[in-house]
């Protein structure tokens, strides 16, 4: 979302917010990635367990035919990281409106795929930089941006 966002905002010469002024960290997660692995779940299939009442198991260890899983990067990166890689990307400086951290937010996410890799063979993850690049080139070919 942040990186349909900001692309977007620094294309069209519009200020981006950035919050606690870029000192956050997040697991950014290339789509690609995210497709994969949910498609990867699918055709495994539910594996059916016994279920007793009884034991108040937590939703995701329950026997109904679902599970719940994180599908991340398995690594944190700085947000003013990411934004540099982007505007390098672009060829183009975001202008940056640096804000504090709204009430509520957290400074760093990180996904764990240890449960997700038990259940599935997890092939390989793109890394951030790449996954950014395919991104903007993928974004200024949809949107006609270069094109005569």
């Amino acid at each position: 979302m942040a990186l349909f966002k900001f692309t977007k905002n620094i294309l069209n010469n519009n200020k981006i917010d950035v919050y606690n002024h870029g000192n956050m960290y997040r697991d950014f997660t290339y789509v690609d990635d995210t497709v994969s692995r949910v498609y990867q779940i699918f055709l495994k299939g539910p594996i059916m367990k016994n279920y007793n009442l009884k034991l108040n198991n937590r939703p995701d260890e329950s026997s109904a035919p679902f599970n719940i899983f994180n599908i991340g990067n398995n690594k944190k990166t700085k947000l003013k990281r990411f934004l540099k890689i982007l505007e390098t990307k672009l060829k183009k400086k975001a202008k940056v409106n640096y804000m504090s951290i709204q009430k509520g937010d957290v400074k760093s996410t990180v996904s764990s795929n240890k449960k997700l890799s038990n259940f599935i063979k997890i092939d390989k993850i793109t890394n951030h930089k790449i996954g950014i690049e395919n991104f903007v080139n993928w974004y200024l070919d949809f949107y006609g941006f270069g094109k005569k």
